[in-house]
Formats: C-alpha cells, sequence, structure tokens
C-alpha cells in the first residue's frame, strides 16, 4: 500500500496537466492498485497513512467527496469560497462538486483518507429535510480542529475497514452509508453551528444565500435575484455578506463564478465556448470579458498557465 497513494496522485497530476479527463475521474485507474479489503467497490475507499507528496497547484474541480484525517504537520488550501490553514489534529472534508486548491503545506505533513464517489454521498444526503441542512453545514466548515474530532474519525475509519474485511455481505454499502451518516450526526453536528437553531438571523440569512448562490450561480449573478428571494432589500444582504464573509455580495457572487470558471478551466477538456454556455454566458467573448475583468486574464491566458 505504501505506493498507492504516489500511484494515484501521480496519474491525477499527469492527467490534470494533459487535460485529457477530470482531475477527479479516479474510477478508471484505481482497480488495480487498491486491495479489496480497503474498498466497498468504487464506492467507499481507505487511503492509509502517508507523508504527503507534491500536488499539482491550481483550482480544481472535485468530483468525489474526500475526508482528510491530518494527524502531523499543516497545510494550506482552498475549499469552495473558503481558504484553510489546516493545523493537526484536524479534519477537513471536501464534499463532490466542490471547487478545491492546494496551496502549500509543511515537511512533515502526513494524513490519512476517505474517498466516497458521489453516488454514495448523493444517496446518503438523498430527500430528508435533515440531512440537507446538514450537507449545507458541512459545506460552509469543512474544517474540524482537535484531538478529540481525530479520535472519533479513526475509530470511524477502523468500523468502515472492519466492514470492507468482511465476505460478501449484501448491505456492506448501506451499512457504510448509515455509519457515515450516524458519525455526521453524533459527533459532526456539535462542529457545525449553522444546524443550531438558535443561531441568529444574520447567520440564517448568510446561509440561505450561500446556498442560494450554489444553486443558481450558474443563471443568477445579480444581488437583486439573491434580495428578492430572501425578501430583503440589496443593501441590507450585501452588509450582512460583508459583516460574514468580508467581501460585498457582487463580490461573493463573482467569485463563486470566477472559482468555477477556473476549476473548469483547469481540470476538464471542456472547450472555453462549452464552458461559457454552461455557465449561461450569452457570448463567449461576453465570459472572456468578464473572467479578464476579474481575474486579469483571458480564460485562454489561464488555461495556459495552468
Amino acid at each position: 500500500m505504501e505506493n498507492y497513494l504516489y500511484i494515484c496522485e501521480y496519474y491525477l497530476y499527469e492527467q490534470a496537466m494533459a487535460q485529457t479527463i477530470p482531475y477527479l475521474r479516479w474510477r478508471e485507474r484505481i482497480n488495480d492498485v487498491t486491495p479489496a479489503h480497503y474498498r466497498i467497490g468504487n464506492d467507499v475507499i481507505v487511503i492509509p497513512q502517508h507523508p504527503m507528496l507534491d500536488l499539482p497547484t491550481g483550482c480544481f474541480k472535485v468530483d468525489v467527496t474526500t475526508m482528510i484525517i491530518y494527524d502531523k504537520g499543516w497545510v494550506r488550501v482552498s475549499v469552495g469560497m473558503k481558504e484553510y490553514t489546516v493545523k493537526a489534529p484536524a479534519v477537513l472534508t471536501i464534499l463532490a462538486d466542490t471547487t478545491y486548491q492546494y496551496h502549500e503545506h509543511s515537511d512533515d505533513l502526513e494524513y490519512k483518507a476517505l474517498v466516497y464517489s458521489k453516488a454514495f454521498t448523493d444517496n446518503m444526503f438523498l430527500n430528508t429535510d435533515r440531512v440537507h441542512p446538514l450537507r449545507t453545514s458541512i459545506l460552509d466548515n469543512a474544517l474540524q480542529e482537535g484531538s478529540d474530532v481525530v479520535y472519533v474519525y479513526n475509530l470511524y475509519m477502523q468500523m468502515l475497514l472492519d466492514l470492507m474485511r468482511r465476505g460478501q455481505t449484501a448491505y456492506k454499502l448501506e451499512a457504510a452509508k448509515h455509519l457515515t451518516l450516524a458519525v455526521f450526526y453524533g459527533f459532526s453536528n456539535t462542529k457545525h453551528p449553522s444546524l443550531d437553531s438558535s443561531s441568529g438571523r444574520k447567520d440564517e440569512l448568510y446561509a440561505r444565500f450561500t446556498q442560494l448562490v450554489h444553486r443558481h450561480f450558474r443563471t443568477s449573478r445579480d444581488v437583486s435575484f439573491y434580495a428578492d428571494e430572501l425578501c430583503v432589500t440589496v443593501k441590507y444582504l450585501s452588509s450582512v455578506v460583508k459583516e460574514k464573509n468580508g467581501i460585498p455580495a457582487l463580490d461573493f457572487i463573482e467569485q463563486y463564478v470566477i472559482t468555477e470558471c477556473k476549476a473548469l478551466l483547469s481540470s476538464t477538456t471542456m472547450t472555453i465556448q462549452q464552458i461559457a454556455d454552461a455557465l449561461h454566458f450569452p457570448s463567449q467573448s461576453v465570459f472572456g470579458k468578464y473572467f479578464k475583468r476579474v481575474t486579469g486574464l483571458s480564460p485562454r491566458e489561464y488555461r495556459n498557465r495552468m
């Protein structure tokens, strides 16, 4: 197993630079390098403890959910719209369809990880009123720190490994799903304040705003749309967003859109026209001007630099 992480990371790096497949299309190659007792099909995979290796910088679109348990050192990364300096002991959860960017790490960084397919987490977060707020909370609070956090997640990982090492059982994947939800509800909710019903109105408004942006940023980039959806004025919404995030609502929306653009440019083979269409820009020219106004680079220049 000691070469497993290196093989996966080298393959991901090589493919990302070649821009032949999405950055985390990991399913096609890991069958031959992952022992059966470290996985449940392609849906749940355990990556054992390993020192940190060099990773490509740049913003990538994550198409799997990854839970990283840091045992030693520190790393600086961005998940979605937030930058984190992660200091061990800590756990970082990166949900599927979230953008991710690696910046730097300490020489002594060590971690282990769990990787879940999008199908697994989509099914886990499906159709319940309580699960949806939990998913949103994890998006907003990806980092959990402290030895108590790592202790609980290590127990959880060990339980998953015990489940994986059993023979062919009909409900292995279902058991993994409920075990994962139990950990989130039994422990993670104490670390995710957005699940607390006593949150203030501003916290609730900001949480609802970020949810709406995540849902509608491809088609709606005007603050007025979100203010109308939330039944508040544009001025009030912008002030709350700035109070909670440090930037006005319009800048938040723009950064969200640009982060998605960077991820698509870095980690897919989509043409610039296809990206413009996917984000509902009226033309490639309008998309290019929007991207350059915010980043200082044209989409093609950004892709070439990557």
